[in-house]
């Protein structure tokens, strides 16, 4: 992933708004642009009916995890 700044000063008061160093604020915009790409992943694998039914994950999970099987409402 490649984020380009093209104006430096702005780049730096917009850091200095966040409270924080231009490296720490590009880390930011960084994990953002990860979060947005995973969120569009996500929604696209659901649009195209690539997801498991929260059952059946919860079923693994505790499985997996050593947890007791979930009674039932």
């Amino acid at each position: 992933m490649q984020i380009e700044i093209s104006n430096s000063v702005a780049a730096r008061q917009l850091a200095a708004l966040a409270g924080c160093s231009i490296g720490e604020y590009i880390d930011k915009l960084i994990e953002q642009a990860s979060d947005l790409e995973a969120i569009r992943e996500g929604l696209s694998d659901a649009a195209a009916g690539r997801m498991t039914p929260l059952r059946e994950f919860d079923q693994e999970f505790r499985k997996e995890k050593g947890f007791s099987p979930k009674a039932d409402a």
